[in-house]
């Protein structure tokens, strides 16, 4: 990694970091917001955990993307159009949820690792290789087969709607806990 690639890979992941902190609780007056969708529009952010699990991953799951939590959870299609969301600092984000399959036995309840991954150069105009990422611990809730987001990843984009207007990124998801862990790979466009 060239060194100012690595000083915009920091910055990134400090503006990630400092958008996340100032995000408000799910019973704050969110108010309203400008750009893609308004702030009001900002569906729950899936809280954080702590992970335990071993780097060791010999099973493989399916993962989807998509949107909702429980059995409202809908999975998106290849090419899916999606509302951006502007987030109280006025990032530009989208707000996927994740479902990824339980085994037999599994609990109720898991702390998995969610890894969001998109080819969206905004902050990295001068490294094409570069890519956007998330990667945190979240709490999962088992529904049936599945387990899905307890809520929302607010994977931040740009603080400007008008340069994300008809863009298509690939989006990739890669959900990790103990035993397995899943990927899925799709094309996502902006409104």
């Amino acid at each position: 990694m060239r060194p100012h690639s690595a000083t915009l890979a920091s910055a990134r992941v400090i503006l990630v970091a400092f958008s996340l902190l100032g995000c408000p609780g799910e019973n704050a007056d969110l108010g309203g917001g400008g750009g893609g969708g308004g702030a009001s529009d900002i569906p729950r952010q899936a809280p954080g955990c702590a992970t335990d699990f071993p780097d060791d991953f010999p099973e493989t799951r399916t993962v989807e993307i998509g949107s909702g939590t429980g059995a409202d959870f809908a999975p998106w299609p290849d090419g899916k159009t999606v509302t951006l969301i502007q987030g109280q600092q006025g990032l530009q984000m989208t707000t996927p949820s994740l479902r990824v399959g339980a085994a037999v036995g599994e609990p109720d309840s898991a702390c998995l690792r969610a890894h969001l991954i998109n080819d969206y150069h905004g902050y990295f105009l001068s490294d094409p290789e570069a890519k956007d990422a998330l990667l945190t611990n979240a709490v999962f809730i088992r529904d049936g087969d599945h387990y899905v987001s307890d809520g929302a990843f607010y994977n931040a984009l740009s603080f400007s709607s008008a340069e994300l207007h008809a863009v298509d990124i690939t989006l990739t998801a890669i959900v990790q806990g103990p035993g397995f862990q899943g990927q899925t790979t799709m094309t996502i466009v902006f409104e």
